[in-house]
């Protein structure tokens, strides 16, 4: 028999313990950094793809906003220029309306000197 086999495998099973609490913690700390690492990369990614996104929506949105102003800019131009021919179309029966209404007016007017004259 070996002499003080029981120390031996004592001193042995208090190794075994050891490294596996060292393996315990070792793999802690990697799979913190492993997750910190991963947190970090998709931040990262998370803030790019933004910067990129608006950017893209900087050179989409605001041509068009743009285009939007000048088509309405456009589009009230293009009210205002039929609507000044429909003004200057009507304008001679306006002007037609108006010499009627003064002479209805007159006609009116002189009757009403007739009646008071009389």
């Amino acid at each position: 028999m070996v002499p003080n086999l029981d120390l031996i495998i004592l001193t042995f099973l208090h190794g075994c313990f050891i490294a596996c609490v060292l393996l315990v913690v070792i793999s802690a700390i990697l799979s913190a950094l492993v997750l910190a690492f991963s947190l970090a990369l998709f931040s990262i990614s998370i803030i790019d793809l933004h910067g990129l996104f608006s950017s893209v929506s900087r050179l989409m949105i605001l041509p068009l906003k743009e285009n939007l102003k000048l088509g309405l800019a456009l589009l009230v131009v293009t009210i205002m220029y039929y609507a000044i021919g429909v003004v200057l179309a009507s304008k001679p029966l306006f002007d037609r309306m108006v010499s009627e209404f003064k002479s209805k007016a007159r006609h009116v007017l002189n009757h009403f000197e007739d009646l008071f004259e009389t």
